[in-house]
């Protein structure tokens, strides 16, 4: 089987290391260097935190699941961080909300618990957490993945057993054409690939690639990402704090998130530098090293597209905003049912028809829960 996938992010790699061996890959990208639009500029948390309902919060979980049991086989001491996640709340609903989201997520059987101001601090010694901070939530099998080296080992698995590799021009997929034989990938560079399927896997591009408007506009789903460094000391664990997302990256440097902060980016990225200063003073002397507005796909509903299109069977979508935290996991039954031609019961909440066809112009439901 000739599979061409079109697309290099994490679902794209983890997919392919997947499939080839057991099928004819070819990926193909636009980007110079695979992972370079969502995946590499991630804040990369794993996590199935605030994700309902229950259905895709235990998706989640299998996809955290996934990626421990990948973690020995693929190098995972240079990438798998399952260092926990310690979060606290600014005002009295806030932490109402999260007091009661630690609550339903302890009924579901997810590690979540609330500790106090000193527990919290011998968690993350690093910090120095506001006053009125006398409670936080701690998820200890959260964690995060460090994409750089995970893509490169992802993709070398897949080219070990024969998956080809085309960026640029190249790569640039311009349409995906169903024909007699199969499928028919266009590219700028002109000559078409040919394949019995196409795995649409493009991020914010596959709409244009599938047909279907299922994503929400990118601003609604673009956040400011900051490398800071070097901080004085080590930071250990995943911290959320009102208004700034904080995790470890390499060395001493700090990786800074504000999904509020998107625009005048060169302008936001030293004020959020500053806000993190306020609860890491390791970071005083750091500089920002690197900024990015990280642009990743959000379906209307918050949940994956995964199966193949309406009417187009050899075009086959895979799409989610949570790529790394269900990379693993969706391409491990994406991959199953690809190759088996046996539907997948887990996947069936997301499939592509559950959208509207492009001519009907009414507007999609807007999500329901955080994704």
């Amino acid at each position: 089987m000739r599979i061409a996938v079109c697309g290099t992010g994490i679902l794209g790699a983890a997919l392919a290391a997947r499939l080839a061996g057991r099928a004819a890959v070819t990926l193909l990208d636009a980007a110079p260097r695979p992972g370079t639009a969502a995946t590499r500029g991630s804040f990369a948390w794993t996590n199935s935190n605030d994700k309902g309902p229950r259905a895709y919060h235990d998706l989640n979980t299998a996809g955290m699941r996934a990626w421990r049991a990948l973690a020995p086989q693929l190098g995972g001491a240079a990438w798998y961080r399952p260092v926990g996640n310690l979060e606290w709340a600014g005002d009295a609903d806030a932490r109402a909300a999260l007091y009661a989201r630690v609550q339903r997520l302890r009924s579901w059987g997810y590690a979540a618990r609330l500790v106090g101001r000193r527990e919290a601090l011998g968690i993350e010694p690093s910090l120095s957490l506001p006053e009125d901070v006398t409670e936080a939530a701690w998820f200890p099998e959260e964690g995060y993945l460090l994409t750089g080296p995970l893509m490169e080992r992802l993709l070398a698995r897949a080219a070990s057993h024969g998956a080809r590799l085309r960026l640029g021009a190249e790569g640039a997929v311009r349409a995906v054409e169903e024909t007699a034989q199969g499928v028919a990938v266009g590219t700028a560079a002109g000559e078409p690939v040919a394949a019995d399927l196409a795995v649409l896997c493009a991020g914010t591009g596959t709409p244009a690639l599938a047909g279907i408007p299922f994503l929400l506009p990118e601003a609604e789903s673009a956040a400011l990402t900051v490398t800071a460094g070097p901080a004085a000391g080590p930071l250990g664990r995943v911290v959320h704090a009102p208004g700034i997302s904080l995790r470890p990256a390499a060395g001493r440097d700090v990786h800074l998130e504000d999904g509020d902060a998107a625009d005048r980016p060169d302008e936001h990225a030293a004020a959020l530098l500053a806000r993190a200063r306020r609860i890491l003073p390791e970071l005083e002397k750091a500089e920002v090293r690197g900024h990015a507005v990280c642009v990743r796909p959000l379906p209307v509903d918050g949940h994956p597209v995964v199966g193949p299109l309406p009417g187009a069977p050899r075009r086959y979508a895979l799409v989610t905003h949570s790529g790394v935290t269900l990379g693993a996991r969706l391409a491990e039954l994406a991959a199953r049912e690809i190759l088996s031609g046996d539907p997948s019961p887990e996947l069936a909440p997301y499939r592509p028809d559950r959208f509207r066809a492009p001519r009907d112009r009414s507007a999609p439901p807007r999500p329901s829960s955080a994704p």
